[in-house]
C-alpha cells in the first residue's frame, strides 16, 4: 500500500526568507516607479505583490531600501498567482541581476 506524498515539503534549493517590506518597482518601459510589497526572498528568487497585472516573462526593476542604502534587482516573472482582494497580484520571480548602490551617491 502506498502513502500519499507530503505536499508540505519545501523542495527548493534555496530557502526563502520572509521580508514583508514595501518596495519600489518599474517595468522596463515605465519612467516612474510604483510601490509594491516584497513578500519573501531567496538567493535566486522573490515573491512580490503588486497592483499591476503582469504576464509571464515580464521583466521589472525592483528596489528595496534600508536606511541610506538600497538594493536593486532585475526580476523576471515565472509564476502568476490569482489576484488578492481584486487589486493585488502575486508573482513568483527569478532574480536575473542584482545591483547594489548607495542612495546617498550623487
Amino acid at each position: 500500500m502506498s502513502t500519499a506524498p507530503d505536499l508540505n515539503i519545501d523542495r527548493r534549493n534555496h530557502p526563502r526568507t520572509l521580508i514583508n517590506s514595501e518596495v519600489k518597482y518599474k517595468l522596463s518601459d515605465d519612467a516612474a516607479y510604483s510601490t509594491g510589497q516584497l513578500i519573501d526572498l531567496s538567493q535566486t528568487g522573490a515573491l512580490i505583490q503588486l497592483e499591476h497585472a503582469l504576464y509571464l516573462n515580464t521583466q521589472l526593476s525592483l528596489t528595496v531600501e534600508t536606511n541610506d542604502e538600497a538594493l536593486e534587482m532585475i526580476l523576471e516573472v515565472v509564476r502568476v498567482a490569482d489576484a488578492v482582494n481584486y487589486d493585488q497580484y502575486t508573482y513568483g520571480c527569478v532574480i536575473t541581476d542584482i545591483i547594489d548602490f548607495d542612495l546617498c551617491q550623487e
